[in-house]
C-alpha cells in the first residue's frame, strides 16, 4: 500500500499516496484524493468524488474565472457529483 492510504468498506481500494476511499466499491487512483460513496471513483490528482456512483476520470484542464478572468490550475483538481449518465444538483 502507499503512504497515507485509507480503504473503508467492501472492495474500497486507496492505491495512490495520500488516498482515501470510503464505500462499497470506492476506488480512488490519484494522488492526495478522496472517493465518498458506494462505487465512487476518482482517478484525478487533488481530487474528491461525492456520492454513490460518482466517477470523474476525464483529463484536467485548466479553466477560467467566470467574473474575474483568473486561471483556475488543471493542478488544482476537482469536486465530482454524480457521473455523465447521473448529473446531481448542488443545493443549499
Amino acid at each position: 500500500s502507499k503512504a497515507g492510504t485509507m480503504a473503508i468498506g467492501t472492495a474500497a481500494k486507496a492505491s495512490s499516496n495520500n488516498a482515501t476511499a470510503i464505500g462499497n466499491g470506492a476506488e480512488v487512483t490519484g494522488e492526495n484524493s478522496m472517493a465518498l460513496g458506494a462505487g465512487a471513483k476518482i482517478s484525478s490528482n487533488n481530487s474528491i468524488a461525492l456520492g454513490a456512483g460518482t466517477e470523474f476520470n476525464g483529463p484536467l484542464v485548466n479553466t477560467y474565472a467566470a467574473f474575474t478572468n483568473e486561471m483556475n490550475p488543471a493542478e488544482a483538481g476537482v469536486v465530482a457529483v454524480g457521473n455523465t449518465g447521473t448529473p446531481r444538483r448542488i443545493v443549499n
